[in-house]
C-alpha cells in the first residue's frame, strides 16, 4: 500500500511496514509491530512522518502516526492513533498534504 501513495520529495529513511498488507497479517505478526515501522524525512528532515506501534509487540498496542516539524519531537504537529492498517496510509497522505501546505504557506 505504501508504494500507491504518493511521497513526493520525501525519502524514505526507514520501513518495516510496507510487507503489512492488511489487519490479518498485523495480528498474525504482532512480533514485528514495533515503535520503528515506517520513516519519512521531507526537505532535509524539516518534517517527518513517523509510524510505530505502541506498545512495541504488544496485542494491545496501536499505530501512532506522527508529523514532525522541525525534529520537534516532544510537541509532534500532528498525532494520530489506528489499529487498522488502511487508515495508516490514510493519516500518512493527511500528513503529505499538510506539509504540502505548509510549505505553499511559506513560499
Amino acid at each position: 500500500m505504501l508504494d500507491k501513495i504518493n511521497i513526493k520529495d520525501g525519502i524514505i529513511t526507514c520501513d518495516n511496514i510496507s510487507w503489512l498488507k492488511d489487519n490479518n497479517q498485523a495480528k498474525s505478526n504482532i512480533d514485528f509491530l514495533t515503535e520503528d515501522l515506517l520513516q519519512i524525512s521531507f526537505y532535509k528532515n524539516e518534517y517527518i512522518i513517523d509510524v510505530g506501534w505502541y506498545p512495541s509487540g504488544r496485542v494491545k498496542g496501536s499505530f501512532i502516526i506522527l508529523l514532525i516539524n522541525n525534529e520537534n519531537w516532544s510537541k509532534p504537529f500532528f498525532k494520530a492513533k489506528t489499529r487498522n492498517i488502511n487508515e495508516v496510509y490514510k493519516y500518512i497522505e493527511i500528513c503529505i498534504k499538510i506539509i504540502d501546505k505548509k510549505l505553499h504557506l511559506e513560499n
